[in-house]
């Protein structure tokens, strides 16, 4: 199956309302310019952030379940905190020479 006919399936099952048909119709674009020979590393990102935009993504669909928008950072994992406070430990405190 072609790309456009996987986003114009996936418009179908899920369709979008009048205020994002521009948007759902720059999806199209994308996939049908994509099967076409379009330059993947241009068009590729687009098309996902497209359909990010219409919650099509499996991504997408978690940040809104949780009421976040999908350019939000992730939030650092316990294992990241632990790495950031071991990194911080033992440097000495930084002192100023030239205070009394």
């Amino acid at each position: 199956m072609a790309l456009a006919e996987s986003v114009n399936a996936a418009l179908l099952a899920h369709p979008v309302g009048e205020r994002d048909r521009a948007v759902a119709d720059l999806a199209r674009f994308y996939a049908s310019e994509l099967d076409g020979g379009g330059d993947a590393a241009k068009l590729g990102p687009a098309l996902l952030t497209t359909l990010e935009a219409l919650q099509m993504s499996p991504r997408a669909r978690a940040l809104a379940q949780r009421g976040k928008a999908a350019d939000d950072k992730p939030a650092d994992s316990e294992l990241d905190e632990l790495r950031a406070r071991r990194a911080g430990k033992g440097r000495a405190a930084t002192v100023d020479a030239a205070a009394p």
